[in-house]
């Protein structure tokens, strides 16, 4: 292909500027001299933007028809002052400069990535108040080309202050100070029109621009005229402040489109989307709030809708449409302008209306598909028609993408959505089989990504002749371009998987889909790994230094095993003090003892961010084997290097004392969780040896640890399933996971743990330290789901994290609390990594755990935000004024900590849902169907959404897949009628026969008495061992519903209606579900469907 086709308007992020970007060599050659003739005309070639950004801070709503009216009166009088020689001079020169200067230049420099420039260390140097700027120098060569004092007649009445904001605002780097351009002097109007473009934005003819103006019907361009002008109330400093008073509309002249030129010639493909802004602009409106940043997400349930999260402004903003996504991908970290709210509805409520008259008034009915199924009730983005947004806006550039993003995919020959090539006649197809394709498309698995056009001479041998054959096939893709004229990207297939059906197939898809390569570490970096630390002279040598405190015979060490992913990095100690106090010491594994800081090893982890060990056999770890196996792991009777935390703790829970720092320890035995528990329920004297004596006395701390944390936190935990495979690496039986007694021992003081190290660090390093925050729930969610559960008889209180868990632990039917727990956990925020430096002190907060500061300390084998927080203890402790990473470093670490966090969470729910398709195929690679019992948690018109508890599934269930004749939904009593079509079934009729023969009257639900319910399972979740244990040991009820006045043993026989073969869908009501499977599929299908209870009718 072509590389330098359609470069047009493009942004090269840091993951495709090898592709876009020339060779060094072409411009070494010249670059002095064309730097010296850049600086003299490329300020001259640019249009005005508008208002002056350097005098007025802040976001800008522009009145672009009277702005350019009072521009082009100016421009006139200045022409008319000119001199006949002085234009005649300047404009020979300029016509020299211009076409003298080479144009990939320009191209390059619009490709450099902001990533660079803010990781380059910033120049320390103070700046001379009476030196004059590069923008100064620049601005008065322009008033002598212009034949005028302009310039200086302007700078006699600016004052020195804002002389200095001026050049605070320009770049300190000096290896990019060519690059950007001073913002002040980037508003000038340039007195000259040159017939050479001098950069990738069009230009903009102003006297075209007027009559356009002036002809415009305001109906035919929705951007929004300037709101009058408000008080502001915020505080000064307040983005927010600015935010809200100074909007953009989306026709702002500062950010006006240049590629709407109308001068198109045959040739020319019409742009479908704005050109980005070049990054040089792009950081300094950045800088004074004009543009703000974040990263993009998109809407699973409407694709064609996306958000980005603003840390700057604490909410999300809306953006409407693939035209305002203006290219962007799902984790771009993109410039946002803020846009009119108002507006963007009103364009979005027209074209609604637009459809509406294009199908004869009738709706558009689009049969949801699979991620429509997966949002059930308060889950997912909120609808903007019924909840308007408060930020809007488009998106101007790409800041930066993922590293070697890839996609996993099929391959197609014709594009999907081709709706004539699926309704051609035969001789069409004939035609196109007669004839090669110049590309074939790209299929993504997910369905966020767009279709991706491949050149064709990357097919794979024999795709052309017979492409059926390769629609099981999975592919990696990635994209290479995206011009403005395109509605697809442009890429190439950078591997072929494997078949579908092949399971580490789609674990590598999965890796990849979630930006995880599965590269091993090069043999040069383990080579580098210090293992001499570990010596007996190494390790003494510390000791008498007093660097490390000895503790292998002082105290009994007991390496804890973490089940998931068996590491070993974490022990725990106890003695007893005295008859009252006891000394407890937790142990985690010194990674940093190995690893030095921006060494080539580190910055591998860095980049790679967690381990994923959650996808099975296939996994990405964080740290080489070798370094964990022979340097880190707590093995029994090996010396270790650890960073330890040693409390004084009195039987009450009271922390008396904290010590903390670096030691060595000999783990004296390695433990799991199941080990532990039975020393835990072990009460025979002869089976208490020294180690499960010690066991029981931890726990009884860590049972006092959590009585104490019980009154003001929140328990809650996202549910997770527990797949069990057999000795053929195929899932033998999936549950919903359970949390034994002994799990509270390790995670009660890790919690403790690193409750105090975040307090260590965050005084000492009040603007570097890295903590973990979650913001409040959602609060229209949680309260309109407060009202919900009122309306079905279950009380919550939601003011703070300690009533709300109170108020569940109240619930006493399990079923309904397991349920109202996952409802709950819709409306809670995700927890995030934050540098303190870059958010006020109000934002710290933990909600769950309620403490004001929190981190993560324990676990730096398998999350690198642990590397970095050990590093900062470390200074803490050594008494360092300085932290060697700058606040905007340890931030920016934090948030790829943060998407990495995410995307590995990601990958473990597909794995999940990976194995649980083939668990309920029964292993095999055909289509299977079963059905099982299923709770209502919601109703609305068209569709109910339902949960399988023991099976982690939460589905919506659409009418319009259901064998219905009409379906009604009364708002008024919250309640489904589904009328069916008698003895049709909804999926297999032999399946669902059994739905009628089976009487489900139960009384036997489980109370459980309050007062002595245990403190522990205050956090367990309701535990099924087994779909088949469930239904030997446990009959359900047919509802959970609690409305007083109501009957809450109704039958199922008594919510159907045979004569009529109705039945009433109502909330809380257990209903009879089809779950079919197939795991064949990229990603593989699981489809929860109501059966037809009146499929034996005859």
């Amino acid at each position: 292909m072509d590389n330098n086709l359609d470069l047009e308007g493009q942004t090269a992020p840091e993951s495709t500027r090898g592709f876009f970007g020339l060779p060094e060599n072409t411009l070494v050659k010249r670059n002095d001299w064309i730097e010296k003739q850049r600086r003299s005309t490329d300020i001259n070639s640019r249009t005005s933007k508008g208002l002056n950004t350097t005098q007025q801070r802040g976001l800008h709503t522009v009145n672009e028809e009277d702005y350019y009216h009072h521009h082009h009166q100016q421009q006139q009088q200045q022409q008319q002052q000119q001199q006949q020689q002085q234009q005649q001079q300047r404009k020979s020169f300029h016509r020299d400069s211009i076409n003298s200067i080479d144009s990939t230049l320009f191209q390059r420099k619009q490709r450099s990535s902001v990533t660079h420039f803010n990781n380059f260390p910033l120049s320390k140097r103070p700046d001379d108040e009476n030196q004059r700027s590069r923008a100064d120098v620049l601005a008065e060569t322009e008033a002598k080309l212009s034949g005028h004092n302009r310039y200086t007649q302007l700078d006699t009445v600016v004052r020195a202050e804002e002389k200095q904001n001026r050049r605070l605002s320009e770049p300190n780097t000096r290896i990019h100070h060519h690059q950007y351009i001073n913002q002040e002097y980037d508003q000038r109007q340039s007195s000259f029109q040159p017939n050479k473009r001098m950069s990738f934005q069009q230009v903009v003819d102003h006297h075209q621009t007027v009559v356009d103006l002036d002809k415009r019907n305001s109906r035919q361009d929705w951007r929004a005229p300037p709101p009058p002008p408000t008080n502001n109330n915020s505080r000064p400093n307040s983005t927010v402040g600015v935010l809200n008073n100074h909007r953009f509309s989306t026709g702002s002249s500062i950010f006006e489109n240049q590629n709407n030129n109308n001068n198109n010639t045959g040739h020319q493909r019409k742009p479908l989307f704005a050109s980005h802004l070049p990054f040089s602009s792009v950081v300094p409106h950045l800088k004074s709030n004009v543009l703000v940043s974040g990263l993009l997400r998109v809407n699973k349930r409407n694709r064609s809708d996306a958000y980005v999260f603003c840390e700057d402004i604490n909410a999300d903003i809306y953006i409407c449409g693939s035209r305002d996504r203006n290219r962007a991908l799902e984790g771009d970290h993109v410039a946002i302008r803020l846009i009119e709210v108002d507006q963007v509805m009103l364009e979005k409520h027209e074209k609604e209306e637009a459809k509406l008259a294009r199908n004869n008034g009738n709706p558009v009915v689009r049969k949801p598909d699979e991620e429509d199924e997966k949002e059930i009730i308060f889950g997912g983005e909120e609808d903007v028609d019924l909840v308007t947004p408060r930020f809007c806006g488009v998106v101007v550039a790409i800041l930066d993408r993922a590293q070697k993003q890839v996609f996993s995919g099929t391959l197609g020959l014709t594009r999907p959505s081709n709706k004539r090539s699926r309704a051609g006649s035969v001789a069409a197809e004939d035609q196109r089989d007669s004839q090669v394709p110049r590309i074939i498309w790209f299929k993504p698995t997910d369905k966020r990504v767009p279709l991706i056009a491949i050149p064709v001479e990357q097919a794979p041998a024999g795709f052309i002749e017979n492409s059926d054959a390769f629609e099981n096939r999975l592919f990696l893709g990635s994209i290479k371009r995206w011009p403005i004229t395109s509605l697809h990207p442009f890429g190439v297939l950078e591997n072929e998987l494997g078949p579908v059906q092949d399971t580490r197939v789609q674990l590598r898809a999965i890796l990849a889909d979630n930006y995880f390569t599965m590269q091993p570490y090069p043999e040069l970096f383990i080579r580098s790994i210090p293992t001499n630390l570990l010596n007996p002279s190494s390790i003494q040598r510390e000791i008498s230094s007093n660097l490390r405190r000895d503790l292998r015979s002082a105290m009994q060490c007991i390496t804890i095993v973490d089940d998931e992913g068996g590491f070993l990095e974490n022990a725990l100690s106890v003695t007893t003090v005295n008859d009252h106090t006891y000394e407890v010491a937790l142990h985690v594994a010194d990674v940093t003892a190995f690893i030095g800081a921006d060494s080539a090893l580190d910055k591998e982890a860095r980049s790679r961010g967690v381990d994923v060990y959650q996808t099975m056999s296939e996994n990405v770890p964080l740290w080489p084997d070798y370094l964990r196996q022979e340097c880190i792991d707590f093995v029994q009777g090996l010396d270790r290097l650890a960073f330890s935390v040693i409390w004084t703790i009195n039987k009450t829970g009271e922390v008396c004392d904290t010590w903390f720092g670096k030691t060595v320890i000999n783990s004296n035995a390695v433990l799991t969780q199941k080990e532990l528990q039975d020393m835990i329920d072990s009460d025979t004297e002869s089976d208490l040896t020294t180690i499960t004596s010690n066991i029981q006395t931890l726990y009884s701390i860590a049972q006092t640890l959590v009585h104490s944390r019980s009154q003001h936190v929140l328990f809650l935990k996202p549910p997770s399933l527990d797949i069990r495979f057999s000795e053929t690496s195929t899932p033998a039986t999936i549950c919903a996971k359970t949390q034994t007694s002994s799990e509270i021992i390790l995670k009660e003081f890790q919690i403790l743990a690193n409750t105090q190290v975040a307090q260590k660090i965050s005084s000492h390093f009040p603007d570097h330290a890295l903590l973990r925050s979650q913001a409040a729930p959602n609060d229209r969610k949680l309260r309109g789901l407060t009202r919900y559960l009122h309306e079905l008889g279950y009380t919550i209180e939601p003011e703070s994290p300690s009533k709300l868990q109170k108020s569940i632990d109240r619930i006493e039917n399990l079923d309904a609390k397991s349920v109202i727990e996952t409802l709950v956990m819709k409306s809670m925020s995700q927890e995030k990594y934050f540098c303190t430096g870059a958010f006020d002190i109000s934002r710290y907060h933990h909600y769950a755990l309620n403490t004001p500061l929190y981190t993560h300390f324990t676990c730096p084998s398998k999350r690198y935000a642990d590397v970095i927080v050990h590093r900062q203890l470390e200074a803490a402790l050594l008494g360092s004024q300085f932290f060697f990473m700058e606040p905007e470093i340890v931030q920016k670490t934090a948030q790829h900590c943060n998407v990495k966090t995410r995307a590995s969470q990601n990958a473990e729910e597909q794995t999940q849902h990976m194995f649980s398709s083939y668990y309920l195929a029964n292993n095999s690679n055909t289509v299977t169907s079963r059905i099982e019992d299923a709770i209502v948690v919601g109703v609305q018109e068209g569709a109910f959404d339902v949960i399988v508890p023991h099976l982690g599934l939460e589905r919506r269930i659409h009418t319009i897949n259901l064998p219905l004749k009409s379906d009604t939904f009364s708002m008024l009593e919250n309640v489904l009628h589904l009328v069916w079509v008698q003895g049709e079934a909804t999926v297999d009729a032999h399946v669902e026969r059994s739905v009628s023969t089976e009487d489900e009257e139960e009384d036997d639900i489980i109370l459980v008495d309050v007062e002595t319910y245990n403190v522990v399972e205050q956090v367990n979740r309701l535990s099924i061992t087994s779909a088949e244990q469930e239904k030997k040991n446990r009959r359900r009820s047919t509802s959970i519903r609690a409305i007083e006045g109501e009957d809450a043993w109704v039958t199922q026989k008594e919510c159907t209606f045979p004569s009529e073969c109705r039945q009433l869908i109502r909330p809380f009501d257990f209903v009879k579900v089809v779950i079919t499977a197939d795991p064949i599929r990229s990603p593989p299908l699981i489809r929860v469907l109501a059966a037809n209870p009146f499929v034996t009718i005859k």
